[in-house]
């Protein structure tokens, strides 16, 4: 079992190229903090749990593009990298995402 998680802070863009289209991006620090677990099965049959926790600081960036349906909705889909690493640790999450916004 694993599950990480964290805070971000850092800067975003939205520019429109067109009158409805826009593309974004951000980017910044992360702080993060991964706990694991895992069973280990013994060749005697026993079992041995292992468990860990870790928390650094690590880094961030985001790419996206959408279309303004209205002055007050959105659609969009965004590409965001997040990299952690300390000690043995060196993980790279990537993440695919559709957004459905509306503005007030």
């Amino acid at each position: 079992m694993r599950a990480l998680g964290g805070w971000t802070l850092g800067l975003s863009g939205h520019f429109n190229p067109t009158a409805h289209w826009y593309i974004s991006a951000r980017g910044g620090a992360f702080l993060w903090k991964l706990d694991a677990k895992a069973t280990v099965v013994n060749l005697n049959n026993t079992t041995t749990t292992i468990s860990g926790s870790q928390q650094s600081l690590g880094w961030y960036t985001g790419v996206g593009t959408g279309y303004d349906i209205s002055r007050h909705w959105s659609v969009g889909a965004n590409f965001d990298y997040y990299k952690i690493h300390k000690s043995s640790y060196d993980i790279g999450t990537k993440l695919l995402t559709v957004s459905a916004e509306y503005r007030f």
